[in-house]
């Protein structure tokens, strides 16, 4: 009878734990590797790609 419970604690607490391992993770880019990102889904075109790039170089 306990153990419904437990397993029950057991997968909540994995998936806050993984949640927030998420999300760690994401602060953890810098914009060079966003626009990188953004440029091979397909976001950003090229051309708009290479102003960003050349506005974070003189920044």
């Amino acid at each position: 009878m306990m153990f419904i419970p437990l397993v029950f604690i057991l997968v909540v607490g994995y998936i806050l734990l993984k949640d927030k391992s998420d999300m760690f993770s994401n602060n953890s880019k810098n914009p060079s590797n966003i626009l990188n990102e953004r440029l091979a889904k397909g976001e950003i075109s090229v051309e708009e790609y290479r102003e960003i790039k050349q506005i974070q170089d003189n920044a």
